[in-house]
């Protein structure tokens, strides 16, 4: 098997670092960056760092106990030795995607603040869709290094371990960072700066993604206000747009927010009520597409919330939604 040279060589740092060294800091994720996080965020991205700091210092005992053994050892994969330090590479996997799910959960969760806003001024921001492609884009690269930990799990040589180790820490660092990205756009709206990033996506990038060479054009107003009673004698009316939720609770009398908060969910991304069939839903998050829902349902860590779509105040069933969405386009 032929390894990448640049996952190699994060595999090269951790075996030489020194074990007093703090590799993770909270402003790496911050590079390049300037985003303002309410204290409780920078609290949780610290908790976050200090996870992250402790899986290294596991892995560095599993290292250590690899190098111990001898060579036939390594081979043969069986010893009590070797299964001890293939445990400690799975332990600091864990940690590695609990602090780095901390982290990409924080700038997630602020990326969904700026579309409740604009529910809450009753505006619609136009002119983001690079904002957009940078989520979706950490979305992919957060699904796919969960995917590398879910398999390394299952592997039994230390050094194919290590390897996907590598490679899923460098895709949980590419979603963290473009989530981070999106968030700037979001903060610095409606201005939009030449921000000379590393590997910045391109006009015709965000255009071809979208599919609407429209785009790429400045809009004649950023904030375009709802109509209230639009027109529509000489136009054939549009199909609502599908989105998706994650649904927590449901109740057929109304829950009280302080007990959704206390028993149910937790976290900081607002919870919305909705009555439907003569009961009270509860949700958090909207998205355009049916991955994002379906990594903030695996985040959100309520043991029964499932994703749910939408059109129109409509309940569609998922394969629906998907359907309808693929005829859109």
């Amino acid at each position: 098997m032929q390894f990448p040279v640049n996952l190699i060589a994060i595999v090269l740092i951790f075996n030489t670092i020194s074990l007093k060294s703090q590799i993770f800091q909270a402003a790496d994720y911050r590079k390049d960056l300037s985003i303002k996080l309410e204290v409780i965020d920078e609290k949780r991205i610290e908790k976050g760092i200090k996870t992250l700091n402790e899986a290294f210092l596991v892995e560095r005992q599993a290292i250590k106990m690899v190098e111990g053994l001898q060579e036939n050892e390594k081979l043969d994969a069986t010893s009590r030795e070797y299964k001890k330090a293939i445990e400690k590479f799975i332990q600091a996997s864990e940690k590695y995607r609990e602090g780095h799910l901390i982290i990409y959960t924080v700038f997630q969760e602020n990326c969904l603040k700026f579309g409740e806003l604009m529910k809450k001024m009753q505006h619609t921001a136009t002119g983001l869709n690079k904002a957009k492609f940078y989520e979706r884009k950490g979305s992919r690269a957060f699904d796919k290094a969960l995917s590398s930990r879910d398999l390394l799990a299952m592997l039994e040589k230390h050094d194919l371990i290590q390897y996907k180790m590598a490679e899923a820490l460098e895709l949980e660092k590419l979603a963290i960072r473009d989530r981070g990205r999106a968030i700037q756009i979001y903060q610095d709206f409606p201005v939009e700066y030449d921000y000379g990033w590393v590997d910045d996506v391109t006009p015709q990038e965000v255009e071809a993604a979208f599919k609407d060479p429209a785009i790429s054009r400045p809009p004649a107003d950023l904030f375009v206000q709802k109509p209230i009673k639009p027109d529509t004698s000489a136009i054939l009316p549009a199909k609502a747009p599908v989105t998706f939720k994650v649904q927590i609770a449901a109740h057929t009398v109304r829950i009280d927010n302080k007990y959704i908060r206390e028993n149910i969910y937790s976290g900081n991304i607002p919870v919305s009520e909705t009555f439907e069939d003569n009961w009270y839903k509860y949700s958090i998050g909207e998205f355009d597409n049916f991955n994002d829902a379906n990594h903030l349902l695996k985040q959100c860590r309520v043991a029964k919330a499932f994703v749910v779509a939408y059109q129109g105040g409509k309940r569609l069933s998922i394969k629906d939604a998907l359907s309808q969405i693929r005829e859109n386009q």
